[in-house]
């Protein structure tokens, strides 16, 4: 007997709020008004889910200060795991200040602050220039345990 009293509690209430109103709004039938403002709860709360799955799957990003010396920045614009794909994928954006010319080299890391993937990507960048890079990562890494991404400035190769 309770769940349906709740339920139809709450039918009830959310039928009388959407049948107040004036003006206007009392031309249109109780229907109309009950379907409007139902209508508009459910792509609020369609909206709010959103951003929730959003917020989500935005990783950290670690930039070594010896990079942000040399006028770098970036942010993380996309990750792919595309469980075909021969490799899982970062999109990240970079802006330089001044002229940049090297090898930068991107971690992932996992929950634990453990590296699990690592890629080394070229940069030639000018001064106030700015550019998507992808940065690949070997198809075992599991990008859905990817906490993290940490960028520094790759050592020379002999």
């Amino acid at each position: 007997m309770k769940h349906t009293i709740l339920p139809l509690c709450g039918g009830l209430l959310f039928l009388l709020t959407a049948g107040c109103g004036d003006g206007e709004q009392d031309k249109k039938s109780l229907a109309e008004r009950s379907g409007e403002k139902f209508g508009r709860s459910a792509r609020e709360f369609t909206v709010a889910v959103g951003k929730g799955v959003e917020n989500s799957r935005v990783k950290m990003l670690t930039v070594a200060p010896e990079l942000q010396e040399r006028g770098l920045e970036f942010t993380v614009s996309k990750e792919q795991d595309v469980l075909s794909a021969e490799q899982s994928k970062l999109l990240l954006y970079v802006i330089a200040e001044k002229e940049f010319d090297g090898q930068v080299q991107v971690r992932a890391m996992n929950a634990q602050n453990q590296e699990i993937g690592r890629s080394r990507e070229t940069l030639s960048l000018e001064p106030d220039e700015a550019k998507y890079i992808n940065v690949s990562f070997p198809k075992e890494m599991d990008a859905s345990s990817v906490e993290s991404y940490d960028i520094r400035a790759a050592k020379e190769s002999k």
